[in-house]
């Protein structure tokens, strides 16, 4: 992997009837308005108003609108149905479906939201987040949104008449998952595309795709296994799972034509457009004519795969690991899954705060480290390496 981050997609999946998931409606008209968001941790969050008080939301395309129970609790919503929901990693339960009165972002009064009651504090990850929902793409239909990452602001309009095609920008046409209204696109690379994968800014990777669809496209291309427990959703961690990572002679998204492009391949997590490869756009999703539009913002850097060879899971606040790359510095200086660190360049980390295994989660202590010391502990005794990373693409 490029980086030893974990894939936070929340993606979540709906077999329901239109009435659990209404879009609502927003008061105002001719509309456009512009308000910051907080990308610290790879992930768009927002600053939402409910009955008076302020709120955290996370903008993610990859789910419905979310809100946590004690929110929902305070807000005495009425429970409209139950039913099964699934996330990212296959895990589902059942859950609670509610009418949101109103949800104001910016000056906009976003009134009659259907919304999913999920405990959001169930996974580590996502907990660390600090979240109190999420604002989905069934809520998001009703506006067109452009969300610029390189000066951290979104701006919506409901100018779908006039709307004019931002200059210079590549198309990505979708289609909607169901009364959701989740994009799902294709990717296609060299000549076989993807089945339907899904645009998901509530994902902090880059992009991942099916290996089963893609094994024979990409079978003569020198590839990087990595193995362990790369992802995490609502309900909790993934499947154990093999990670295939290329780089790609060329591949497409729309009319988006990339070359040397770093590519993962999973078969457990949920296929995905996320945010590590968005962040070099400024995107505008609208869902009147299922197009998304993507501007590049700066110049992306050759892409390499640098690693230290391993990745790292805080579990009851220790740092676990959760990844390792085969043939890597780390899994030949003997490193395994589970094995407990300890410390990590003279950090003690053998009894942290939630607060301080929250921060190392999304900060890592070994991403873009030319080299580590380390010492971890297996069958209760301790071990001191030194790890050098590698370029193993590039």
């Amino acid at each position: 992997m490029k980086k030893a981050t974990l894939l936070l997609s929340v993606l979540l999946l709906f077999s329901c009837s239109k009435n659990l998931l209404p879009s609502g409606t927003i008061k105002q008209e001719n509309f456009t308005e512009t308000i910051p968001f907080n990308f610290d941790n790879g992930l768009p969050i927002i600053d939402v108003s409910i009955q008076g008080k302020t709120y955290n939301f996370l903008l993610d395309t990859g789910a419905p609108t979310v809100i946590d129970p004690e929110l929902a609790s305070i807000l005495k919503s009425k429970t409209v149905k139950k039913s099964v929901v699934e996330d990212s990693q296959g895990n589902d339960n059942k859950q609670e479906f509610i009418l949101i009165d109103e949800i104001k972002i910016g000056k906009l009064h976003f009134n009659d939201i259907g919304a999913v009651v999920i405990d959001l504090k169930r996974s580590f990850e996502i907990k660390c987040l600090n979240i109190d929902g999420i604002i989905g793409s069934n809520q998001m239909s009703n506006a067109i949104w452009q969300i610029d990452y390189k000066n951290k602001n979104i701006t919506i309009t409901d100018n779908f008449n006039d709307f004019k095609e931002p200059e210079g920008a590549e198309k990505v046409h979708f289609i909607e998952m169901g009364y959701q209204k989740t994009p799902l696109v294709r990717i296609q690379v060299d000549s076989t595309k993807s089945k339907l994968i899904t645009f998901d800014t509530g994902a902090n990777g880059n992009i991942s795709l099916p290996y089963s669809h893609f094994e024979n496209t990409i079978k003569d291309y020198k590839q990087i296994k990595s193995y362990g427990n790369p992802s995490t959703g609502v309900y909790g961690t993934g499947k154990k799972d093999t990670i295939t990572t290329i780089k790609a002679d060329f591949s497409k998204l729309g009319t988006l034509q990339l070359k040397n492009q770093l590519l993962v391949f999973e078969e457990t997590a949920s296929a995905v457009v996320g945010n590590d490869f968005l962040k070099n756009y400024k995107t505008t999703i609208n869902w009147k004519n299922k197009t998304i539009y993507l501007q590049q913002q700066d110049t992306v850097l050759k892409q390499k795969l640098e690693t230290i060879g391993f990745g790292i899971r805080y579990i009851n606040k220790k740092p676990t690991v959760a990844i390792i790359t085969k043939d890597s510095n780390a899994e030949k200086m003997g490193l395994q899954l589970n094995d407990e660190i300890i410390e990590i360049d003279g950090i003690n980390l053998s009894s942290l705060t939630e607060e301080e295994a929250c921060s190392y989660t999304f900060k890592s202590l070994i991403s873009n480290k030319k080299e580590i010391t380390m010492t971890y502990l297996r069958n209760g005794q301790k071990k001191d390496i030194k790890i050098l990373s590698q370029v193993l693409l590039e």
